[in-house]
């Protein structure tokens, strides 16, 4: 089975697609919980390491801003990759079942 230059074409269309409508489910659906969750976990780092009460200087702040972070990127590769997968997925079956007929 060999691949052609179209198809592998609109594969990619289709993958891209996706990764635009996983960039957008993420800033609807997953920025700010990503955020509020990222900030949670970086003061419940910060009171491990640092003890109770956190104090207001810059590591707790740093750890606060890191848990941000980490959290922020790690939805955005669950969201972007769920919509790559799907639109691959999407590609496959429109190939399967409702590709041109020649």
């Amino acid at each position: 089975m060999s691949r052609t230059d179209s198809s592998t074409g609109s594969a990619r269309i289709y993958i891209w697609t996706g990764i635009v409508a996983g960039l957008v489910a993420f800033a609807v659906w997953g920025l700010m919980p990503s955020l509020v969750w990222g900030g949670f976990a970086g003061i419940t780092m910060a009171h491990a390491i640092l003890g109770h009460p956190i104090d207001g200087g810059i590591l707790a702040k740093t750890m606060i801003v890191l848990g941000m972070l980490v959290m922020f990127v790690l939805w955005l590769l669950v969201f972007v990759g769920s919509g790559a997968g799907l639109g691959a997925m999407a590609n496959r079956l429109v190939a399967r079942f409702g590709g041109a007929r020649r």
